[in-house]
């Protein structure tokens, strides 16, 4: 969620910089031209190009599937630089991954409430403003037959505020009382055409929605920075329009000095007045008034505009992800058996799933542990929701419960493929469905002790032999406990390990990857008396400099919602 709002931001920024470059080069051209241009950058704050893509990947605009080539990893770089931010909150996740445990545990909830209090102050200021402006339309007196017909509601105000528009859906036309002894008759018909204008460009609805962007995204300096040229543009272009009716320029100008004079300036969020934007500016184009029209612009911007639209929706539809069924991976043929009684191979075999070249193999296994191998599972997650039979042991006569599985894939599969595929196999054959949440459950956080890491990185194809009558227990401790044996392997198989013996999930904190010499675990028995082994927590510390510390964490739980025994093939 994080990655989407980043890469939403960031492309909005590009895109209001085109704008901005748009403008300056339409300088000369209508105010009109270069508002909506503005407009457009605050309203695609509000429309993610994300959106639109999953939009075009929804629609079938053809039978045969998209054949074109993905987008170049630049390109994709480019529009979505933050793709790979990694952020695991408590949500469902795909099957196929684990949720992700990271430090954003705790600074994303952080980082939300600390935008909820800017939205709110924002948005809580605005609504003050309304308010106040709305108790002033209440108590202001209709002005019948002051500026004769009019298409909306005249009021007069008591109020020193400056002659605007008032209202999204429903405007209306405040006038400070008194207004008309201090502008001559063709200055204040001056102001009120160009207050009409506002209604008919509804620019209180504009500006409203661009309220909706600055409250959403307040913490970025370009959208206020953007409200201000909004109205700029909006005032100029009103300027123009009043203009283009026949209005004397000086006297028209002289209007709006008087109305800055006398009345204060209202909220541009709320009113559409006479005096917004640079005065000096406005001054000096109305002065000056002359705009070059070529409609040429018109049909370039509008095709530019329906371009931005556009745009993502077919990229979506060529590029976007292919379904769920295609991305499945199946083994190329696969035969379960239930065991029962005479079904078992008569002498010693392996048990558990094992995966060979082209082939993967698993006798007298659970449910659960076929459930381990395809999802991967070490221990340090937890299970939920598995059906009484799935936890079947590997015993004789019959071992009822456990399966018999022999399937068959391509030669070059890598056994994390192997796994996708025996997802599918449970889906299609166990009717398997489950879904990831994250919980905060107690457990045991495993840390490098400060200073007294004793861990180097190792190679297991270059372990040394273990050494004879090491891997048993000694003599004095019998009943030890022998966690893993034996040389080389990874903390995520570490923290499986001592999930195991602990009952409780171990979460890796240390941030250490690849694999590391452990030898054989070895320590002290529950009831061991005088052992010379050490305790679990001893071990780690001493031999590996590692800790364990017990504290509530964010726990992956993968929640089975369904599973049925499959029929015999």
């Amino acid at each position: 969620m994080i990655s989407f709002a980043l890469n939403h931001i960031w492309q909005s920024t590009v895109f209001t910089a085109v704008v901005a470059l748009l403008v300056l080069a339409l300088g000369r051209y209508s105010a009109n031209v270069r508002f909506w241009l503005w407009m457009s950058a605050s309203l695609k704050f509000l429309v993610p190009f994300a959106f639109l893509a999953v939009l075009g990947s929804h629609l079938s605009w053809r039978a045969a599937p998209p054949t074109a080539e993905p987008p170049a990893p630049t390109l994709t770089r480019l529009a979505q630089p933050f793709a790979s931010v990694d952020i695991a909150v408590t949500q469902l996740s795909p099957l196929s991954e684990r949720p992700a445990i990271s430090s954003s545990e705790t600074w994303v909830p952080r980082l939300f409430a600390l935008w909820l209090v800017g939205f709110a102050s924002t948005l809580g200021c605005w609504l003050l403003q309304s308010l106040r402006l709305a108790r002033t339309s209440g108590v202001a007196q209709p002005a019948d037959g002051v500026l004769g017909l009019l298409p909306i509601p005249v009021l007069l105000t008591d109020s020193s505020i400056e002659p605007g528009v008032f209202g999204v859906f429903r405007p209306v036309l405040l006038l400070p009382t008194g207004i008309a002894a201090r502008l001559s008759p063709a200055q204040l018909q001056a102001v009120v055409a160009h207050e009409l204008v506002h209604v008919r460009r509804r620019d209180n609805l504009w500006a409203a929605l661009h309220a909706i962007v600055q409250a959403i995204f307040w913490f970025n300096p370009l959208v206020w920075w953007m409200g201000g040229r909004l109205v700029a543009e909006r005032e100029q272009a009103c300027d123009e329009a009043v203009l283009a009716q026949g209005a004397d320029a000086e006297g028209y100008a002289a209007s709006i000095l008087a109305v800055c004079r006398y009345y204060a300036c209202a909220p541009r969020a709320f009113v559409a007045g006479v005096a917004g934007a640079d005065l000096k500016q406005r001054i000096a184009a109305i002065m000056k008034f002359g705009i070059r029209r070529d409609p040429r612009i018109r049909v370039g911007l509008a095709a530019l505009a329906v371009g931005a639209v556009v745009t993502p929706i077919i990229l979506g539809r060529a590029y976007g992800p292919p379904s769920q069924e295609s991305q499945k991976l199946t083994f190329d043929v696969a035969s379960i058996h239930e065991w029962g009684p005479g079904q078992g191979p008569t002498g010693p075999f392996a048990a558990g799933v094992q995966f060979s070249t082209g082939r993967v193999r698993s006798q007298c296994s659970s449910l659960q542990g076929l459930v381990f191998y395809a999802y991967q599972l070490t221990g340090s997650e937890r299970l939920e929701g598995l059906p009484k039979w799935g936890n079947a042991s590997c015993g004789y006569p019959d071992a009822a419960g456990t399966f018999a599985i022999d399937a068959t894939m391509p030669a070059n599969t890598t056994g994390a493929q192997s796994r996708q595929m025996m997802q599918t196999l449970l889906a299609e054959r166990f009717k398997f469905a489950a879904h990831w949440e994250t919980r905060q459950l107690p457990a045991y956080a495993l840390r490098t002790a400060p200073g007294r890491s004793k861990l180097k990185p190792s190679d297991p194809d270059k372990d040394p032999p273990i050494r004879p009558g090491s891997i048993g227990c000694p003599s004095d401790d019998p009943h030890c406990h022998i966690g893993f044996c034996c040389g080389s392997t990874t903390i995520a198989v570490l923290t499986g390990t001592l999930s195991h013996a602990l009952g409780r999930p171990v979460i890796d904190k240390t941030g250490l990857t690849g694999s590391y010499y452990f030898g054989v675990l070895k320590w002290a028995g529950d009831e061991s008396v005088g052992s010379s082994l050490p305790s679990l927590f001893a071990l780690m510390r001493e031999e590996f400099g590692l800790e364990l510390k017990a504290e509530p964490s964010p726990v992956p739980i993968l929640v089975i919602d369904h599973a049925e025994k499959p029929m015999a093939n």
